[in-house]
């Protein structure tokens, strides 16, 4: 594993990843995310990017709280904004 991931994902609880559409927010947290889990860390990826790209890069469902990606060792889950806004 590389040292500056390793130094990243040993120290936190939470990494957050932000930035500009199409510069690789999505396979950096994937990558952060699998680091964790190969220290130990029950890890958690979650996305609100309405594009499912993370869900399609992992090949999961959506619909689902969490997902267990059993070959990376993460979970994953999608977060729907606009359903978590909407009042009722």
């Amino acid at each position: 594993m590389n040292s500056d991931i390793k130094k990243i994902v040993s120290n936190r609880t939470l990494i957050q990843t932000l930035g500009s559409g199409g510069v690789g927010k999505t396979t950096l947290s994937v990558v952060l995310g699998i680091a964790a889990s190969k220290l130990g860390k029950k890890t958690l990826v979650i996305t609100i990017d309405p594009s499912k790209r993370l869900m399609d890069t992992l090949h999961i469902r959506t619909g689902h709280d969490t997902e267990y990606v059993k070959e990376l060792g993460i979970y994953a889950m999608m977060i729907d904004v606009a359903k978590s806004w909407e009042i009722i």
